[in-house]
């Protein structure tokens, strides 16, 4: 029988959650792995494993397992591998899980991605400190189709993070640029979201893996594609700006107050026009706009896009935003980061 610290055990589940599949397309898919030394979660596309010495080997279903750890109000629990089930005893609380199922895929799957770190040519190096900060920056302007190919993926190259769908563009500059990879921006994102500090990463033969400082390693599938770098670069670097607009002192204000109404994705339109900018959130239950007029813009009316849960980081520094008209872009651009957005055609 294995004692643990129940408050353990709930911050391990929060980390490995990335690597549940929503819908078990291979059995095991949404199970958590015990090996021994590790509790692993694996969907195809992320494998997340996490130091746990534990005298047992076996599997459970993560939703049921997740539900009672949440319901435990004692510091301790146990856990007993035993019978083809899993017990776990925490003061009044008798729980038992049945480890009976076919895992054998994922288990061989999971056992490729541990060899692909242990081989000899496999070398942990150094990641930039703004590494996830930068992703989490980059990586809503992805594609959420995954149809669209690159378009739906985190793009390493030469010292930047960068994300688009062909209408948004975002570009984030590290000082120390990893190796050159290419992720689904969707499984990435997952992971940075995880309450753990990066400071290490791994570019294998299919997998890229990032590690933290108690060796939990996030893994994350290769992608393949091409994308146009070059022209990517061109559009930042001659941006033709045809006006320069200072934002108004209470842009960001604007754009809290718009975010109470919207869609899940959090989209908030901003038009500009002569004499106002106007904020606007809207969803199915309402609209609310917000309207500015401290600002100094003369030519066409024009609306674009952004996401209200990253834009007030976005601003931060930022004090005024370039317009290309013949191009119908808009770029918000202070370094280290640089935001180009399409404009919406009329």
């Amino acid at each position: 029988m294995d004692e643990l610290q129940t408050e353990d055990m709930v911050r391990i589940i929060k980390i490995i959650k990335p690597g549940l599949a929503e819908k078990q397309l291979v059995p095991g898919m949404s199970r958590f792995i015990f090996t021994g030394d590790d509790i692993v979660t694996f969907n195809g596309g992320v494998c997340v494993h996490h130091p746990l010495q534990i005298s047992f080997k076996c599997s459970v279903n993560a939703e049921e397992f997740i539900k009672i750890i949440n319901k435990l109000k004692t510091k301790t629990m146990n856990l007993e591998e035993k019978e083809g089930h899993l017990h776990l005893t925490s003061g009044k609380v008798r729980a038992r899980f049945s480890t009976k199922a076919e895992t054998e895929k994922v288990t061989e799957m999971v056992g490729s991605v541990f060899a692909e770190i242990a081989a000899e040519n496999a070398e942990w190096q150094e990641i930039d400190a703004e590494f996830k900060k930068g992703v989490s920056m980059v990586t809503p302007s992805a594609s959420k189709n995954r149809q669209k190919g690159t378009q739906c993926c985190l793009h390493v190259h030469e010292n930047c993070l960068m994300c688009s769908d062909g209408k948004r563009l975002a570009i984030y500059e590290l000082e120390k640029p990893p190796s050159p990879f290419l992720v689904e921006a969707s499984e990435i994102s997952s992971i940075v979201q995880a309450d753990v500090v990066v400071n290490y990463y791994m570019v294998t033969e299919s997998w890229i893996h990032l590690q933290d400082e108690n060796q939990v390693v996030f893994s994350v599938r290769k992608r393949t594609g091409e994308f146009p770098y070059d022209h990517i670069f061109k559009i930042i670097t001659e941006f033709p700006t045809d006006a320069i607009i200072k934002l108004p002192a209470e842009f960001a204000k604007a754009i809290d107050t718009a975010s109470i109404f919207t869609e899940e994705e959090g989209k908030i339109d901003i038009t500009v026009n002569n004499t106002e900018m106007t904020c606007q959130g809207k969803s199915i239950t309402g609209e609310v706009s917000y309207l500015l007029d401290d600002f100094s813009y003369d030519g066409e009316e024009f609306t674009f896009p952004v996401n209200q849960s990253w834009i007030v980081e976005v601003l931060k520094g930022r004090s005024e935003m370039m317009v290309d008209r013949e191009n119908h872009r808009v770029m918000f651009s202070d370094l280290p980061f640089t935001y180009v957005v399409s404009m919406k055609r009329r």
